[in-house]
C-alpha cells in the first residue's frame, strides 16, 4: 500500500480539526474554512533559513485527511504561495514543491491544489504559458486545480 502524505512528512506546524485556518505572511493573508472537520495538517515548506534561491519551495502546505474513515478520506494536499508580484516565480516554487514532497517519495493524493496569493496579477497573456503548465502539473499528480488571489487576499472552504 502506497504511503500517505501526513505518514511521510510528519513535520506539521500543527495538526487536528480545526474549522478556521489563517496562514499569513508580509501582508498577504490566506484563509480556510475546513467545514466538515477533516483532520489538516499545516506545513511550512519554505523554511527562513533555507538559503537555496535555485530550488526554492512554496512557502506552505495542507494536508486534509480522515483517519476514521479512510474510504472518505480527502487525501488532499494544498500548495500555498504568498507572493508579491512575481507570479511566474511562484508558479516554479509550487512545482518545486511538487516535485520534492510528492514526486521524490511516490505519494499520489487523490486531489493537489494550488494557490497563490498575490499582491497584484500580471496581464494573463504574460503568464498563460507558466499557468498552463502547473496546472498540468496539478492536475497529472493529483486531479486538481490552480487559484489566484490578488489584493493580497485569499478565501476558501476546504
Amino acid at each position: 500500500m502506497m504511503s500517505r502524505f501526513h505518514e511521510i512528512h510528519t513535520n506539521w506546524c500543527f495538526c487536528d480539526r480545526r474549522k478556521k485556518i489563517s496562514i499569513s505572511e508580509k501582508g498577504k493573508k490566506y484563509f480556510a474554512t475546513n467545514k466538515e472537520e477533516k483532520e489538516v495538517a499545516q506545513y511550512h515548506l519554505d523554511a527562513p533559513d533555507n538559503t537555496d534561491e535555485t530550488h526554492k519551495k512554496c512557502d506552505f502546505a495542507l494536508y486534509l485527511f480522515d483517519d476514521d474513515d479512510i474510504s472518505k478520506d480527502a487525501d488532499r494536499v494544498i500548495f500555498i504561495e504568498l507572493k508579491g508580484k512575481d507570479i511566474k516565480r511562484a508558479f516554479q516554487q509550487i512545482q518545486n514543491s511538487i516535485d520534492d514532497w510528492v514526486v521524490a517519495f511516490n505519494i499520489r493524493p487523490r486531489r493537489i491544489d494550488a494557490r497563490v496569493v498575490a499582491m497584484g496579477v500580471p496581464n494573463p497573456k504574460i503568464i498563460s504559458s507558466d499557468l498552463l503548465r502547473l496546472r498540468n502539473r496539478v492536475f497529472e499528480y493529483g486531479n486538481g486545480d490552480v487559484l489566484i488571489g490578488s489584493n493580497g487576499y485569499f478565501s476558501e472552504d476546504l
